[in-house]
């Protein structure tokens, strides 16, 4: 009986942690997967990880500002 209620809760974990991950930019399938291994634990660092966009979009500011001191240091 264990089995099947642990059966039913990761399917449950996986499936909100493949619509966060969705909502994140990050992969669903593996983040399903991890749902129904560690159904708790997953949940969490999902939601404190950030967005994928987010970090692309600071990688580009970063870089944006690297190469605007790079120019100001030539001039």
């Amino acid at each position: 009986m264990f089995g099947l209620y642990y059966a039913i809760i990761g399917l449950v974990s996986g499936a909100i942690c493949s619509v966060i991950a969705y909502s994140k930019y990050r992969n669903q399938k593996d983040w399903f997967t991890l749902g129904q291994v560690l159904p708790g634990l997953s949940i969490l660092i999902l939601l404190f990880l950030s967005s994928k966009s987010e970090e692309k979009k600071n990688k580009i500011a970063d870089n944006e500002i690297s190469a605007n001191s790079l120019v100001d240091s030539w001039v």
